[in-house]
């Protein structure tokens, strides 16, 4: 059975923060190429221990060269790094720990709890692609996965470690110019999300329930196609919604109105037939991305799979991501 994992990924900048003069980009190449050879020279000890069958306590204190780092009362591991050479990219895998421990079910049968000893976890894992050139970071983001911000603490704690350097580092979004024209020139649109509060909330309930409802904020609507590659909304109809609520923005911020009535406005979208599904956030214009994973063979994302799809997607594709990022 065919089963396909929706995939997003964020843009981010590392920027050292500096106290007496304006913040800068910082260069986090030194960094992965140290911890790169540090781990290749560890693992090629486990390997000739392994061959000259040195004894098991010994093996397992030289394989436990990981970095880990510790964000709200759980235990990230930085399990992977190689310099893509050809692309002159940065490959990082990231992974987060869960103590608790799951059930395998059937639907005959009854479930049964997997077995782990104390020091095994279940693992989450994401892939980031760093290219130096361009001063991006791109992050896989999940439920379970690893979150921005401890990634962010984690390359303090790194630079830190490895580099003897005490400094406050952080991830900035990279924003998109011209959000808008470019939501209107996607040629298949999937999805819309949108979010008004205060009377424009009242206006929608007005045109569902013919009146008003006391006590309501705020209302989200989500417009989806049916999760098949080739379904699409009306590009005529979106584009007259796009039009609507952007419109919306720009007379409540010409009003000098401290927050606009449109809280949310996300446009998912290709903007060719064959491009991946981007998302379109016309209210942070942050950069992401989207693709759809095939998981119905291995049941599991292939780390080296993902990040040959980011490559593709941030710079083979007939419009690629990179020239947002420069």
């Amino acid at each position: 059975m065919a089963k396909n994992k929706i995939v997003r990924f964020n843009f981010l900048r590392p920027i050292k923060e500096e106290f007496d003069r304006d913040d800068v980009e910082y260069e986090l190449t030194n960094l992965f190429t140290t911890i790169e050879n540090q781990y290749k020279e560890c693992k090629s000890k486990v390997i000739k221990a392994k061959e000259e069958k040195k004894p098991k306590d010994y093996l397992s204190n030289i394989s436990n060269y990981f970095y880990t780092y510790e964000h709200s009362g759980v235990k990230i591991k930085l399990s992977y790094v190689y310099h893509d050479l050809d692309n002159k990219y940065f490959h990082l895998v990231f992974e987060k720990f869960d103590y608790q421990l799951y059930e395998l079910s059937k639907e005959s049968g009854e479930s049964r709890i997997i077995d782990a000893e104390d020091d095994e976890y279940i693992g989450y894992k994401i892939s980031c692609l760093y290219d130096p050139a361009n001063a991006c970071l791109i992050i896989q983001r999940g439920v379970n996965a690893v979150g921005i911000k401890a990634i962010e603490g984690f390359i303090n704690k790194l630079v830190y470690l490895v580099l003897n350097i005490e400094m406050k580092l952080r991830l900035d979004a990279i924003l998109e110019k011209n959000t808008t024209s470019k939501a209107l020139r996607q040629s298949v649109y999937r999805s819309i999300g949108i979010q008004v509060s205060r009377e424009q909330a009242q206006n929608v309930l007005r045109e569902l329930f013919k009146k008003e409802i006391n006590g309501v904020y705020s209302v989200e609507i989500t417009l989806k196609t049916e999760n098949r590659k080739t379904a699409e909304i009306n590009s005529e109809d979106m584009r007259e919604i796009i039009n609507k609520y952007t419109n919306m923005i720009t007379e409540d911020t010409y009003q000098n109105y401290s927050e606009s009535e449109v809280e949310k406005l996300i446009v998912r979208a290709r903007e060719e037939e064959d491009s991946s599904v981007q998302s379109i956030d016309l209210i942070s214009n942050k950069i992401q991305a989207i693709i759809d994973v095939d998981i119905s063979e291995e049941r599991i994302i292939s780390q080296s799979g993902i990040y040959g799809r980011m490559v593709s997607f941030y710079r083979l594709q007939d419009k690629p991501f990179n020239r947002l990022v420069r």
